[in-house]
């Protein structure tokens, strides 16, 4: 069967407005482009990783999570284009949710489905699964921009750390801040937010422990667990919830970086990794990619 890419899909997840296969210029249509798409570009640098300095190459990243609507459209191609293996490997497991408490199993049923959530990152599928949907994206835009080079990918950890730290090595979440609360008092991104009132001293060993018995569940500014991939505040390259929200896949098959809705502050700086098997209702994943000309 010939493999086709939906109009729609290409209208709602890559944004390619009005732009012809038959360019004359392909590298020219190909950046016009990407300054109306959902990526953007994180230049060369330099990062601390494991008291190490290492130098990145300049990248494009998603600016959000990938979304439950941009996923549904790749389970709709492997359909369509009868990618069966595929298909199996790349289902979404829901059920993860019913681990959670009496509130969210309604997620089951509703959190990848219904148009309310389109825009919210997606969860519960694996890592397996993640790069083939990369290798989806490699092939759309490589069809759609004859004589571009795509190669998309989950990011490594060093890129991961270039996009969420930016240009201060000493910044500790992903929003270009080492605080969790801006000047006015708002939180600046998606994760469990534990107060004075759930701090505790231990008669006995006279150390600081947490009581969740005073946990408020909804507070200002938060979300009940996942909120839209493109909330909160972007960092200085305009990319969102690096830390916090869904925690996210890289490179290395079974860790996830940057915390999620689930972690307390701590939890969500850009060093924290989590440790995750199969698929996970807290775990998701953002695409990053360069491009070359053919012939160059």
């Amino acid at each position: 069967m010939k493999k086709t890419f939906t109009i729609a899909l290409l209208v709602s997840v890559f944004f390619v407005l009005g732009l012809s296969k038959l360019a004359p210029n392909p590298k020219k249509a190909f950046e016009k482009f990407l300054k109306t798409s959902a990526y953007t570009f994180i230049p060369e640098g330099k990062v601390f990783v494991n008291n190490q300095e290492k130098s990145v190459n300049g990248f494009y990243i998603s600016k959000g999570e990938v979304t439950n609507r941009q996923y549904k459209e790749f389970l709709k191609y492997l359909k369509d284009n009868n990618e069966i293996e595929k298909l199996k490997i790349c289902q979404i497991d829901s059920s993860n949710w019913s681990t959670e408490n009496s509130f969210s199993v309604a997620f089951v049923s509703h959190y990848h489905s219904h148009p309310s959530y389109y825009n919210y990152p997606v969860v519960n599928i694996s890592h397996e699964a993640a790069e083939l949907y990369c290798g989806f994206i490699s092939a759309a835009l490589s069809i759609n921009f004859p004589g571009i080079i795509v190669t998309c990918r989950l990011p490594s950890y060093t890129e991961y750390v270039r996009a969420a730290r930016g240009d201060d090595p000493n910044m500790s979440y992903g929003w270009n801040s080492s605080l969790t609360r801006n000047k006015d008092g708002q939180i600046l991104g998606n994760f469990t937010r534990l107060g004075e009132e759930c701090i505790t001293r231990n008669k006995e060993t006279g150390k600081f422990e947490v009581s969740l018995s005073g946990l408020q569940t909804h507070t200002s500014g938060s979300f009940d667990i996942l909120a839209p991939s493109e909330s909160y505040w972007p960092n200085q390259f305009g990319v969102y919830n690096l830390s916090g929200n869904a925690a996210e896949m890289i490179s290395e098959k079974g860790i996830a970086v940057g915390g999620s809705w689930k972690n307390p502050g701590y939890d969500v700086r850009i060093d924290s990794k989590t440790e995750f098997s199969e698929s996970d209702k807290t775990v998701g994943f953002r695409v990053v990619f360069d491009y070359s000309c053919a012939g160059e």
